[in-house]
């Protein structure tokens, strides 16, 4: 319910977050012509050194997206400042509260997404970004207001470890490790390591051969 809420706007929004509202345009399934997707521009304030758009993506004149940018030296045209993305923020039901923020390295690479899945004001995913692959990943999956799930990736960007604290006493306690099937298609999960006993060390491993869930 919360994935089938969350994308469709989220589409819109990062429509937004490319480029002119103008240029965007949605697929519509059944083939007919892309429709653009207004998008208009609410507001713009500045703030120092620090740029603020407004973006309302729903047409109910309140800002749906925000996009922050600092004004640097332009090195292509001396003299003249650039803007420079450097956060932005989405809410992605319309509720007036922020569900995805994105921060941006200074060469406008994602550093990392913080998401709020069950819209409770509370971040319950973030992921991680180095070098424009993802890296890592934390995730409260139960929702309780602390992680309890953390995916690593190669990086190529591949799934190669998943750790969770299963009884959510702040510690791992369940270690997944995952590799290339032979074919190099999918990604198996090859060995489980579990802590049996509390004290946060794996004590026992199991090898195992499967498709990841």
């Amino acid at each position: 319910m919360i994935r089938s809420l969350l994308i469709p706007a989220l589409a819109a929004m990062l429509f937004v977050a490319c480029g002119s509202s103008k240029d965007a345009k949605k697929t519509d399934p059944s083939g007919a012509p892309p429709e653009p997707i207004q998008a208009a521009e609410v507001e713009t304030q500045i703030d120092g050194n620090t740029v603020i758009e407004k973006f309302d993506v729903n047409g109910d004149g309140k800002a749906d997206v925000l996009k922050y940018s600092r004004m640097e030296p332009d090195p292509s045209d001396a003299g003249r400042s650039r803007k420079v993305l450097f956060r932005k923020e989405m809410d992605v039901n319309f509720d007036k509260r922020i569900d995805i923020v994105q921060h941006f390295n200074a060469d406008a690479t994602l550093n990392k997404e913080e998401y709020d899945l069950d819209f409770d004001g509370k971040v319950d995913t973030i992921i991680h970004y180095k070098e424009g692959k993802k890296s890592m990943v934390e995730m409260n999956l139960t929702f309780s207001g602390k992680m309890d799930t953390w995916k690593y990736y190669t990086k190529e960007g591949q799934l190669e470890r998943k750790e969770r604290d299963g009884n959510g006493d702040g510690k791992v306690d369940v270690w997944e490790y995952y590799e290339k099937s032979k074919d190099g298609k999918s990604l198996v999960l090859v060995q489980i390591q579990r802590d049996v006993d509390g004290d946060g060390k794996p004590d026992v491993t199991e090898r195992v051969g499967q498709q990841p869930k």
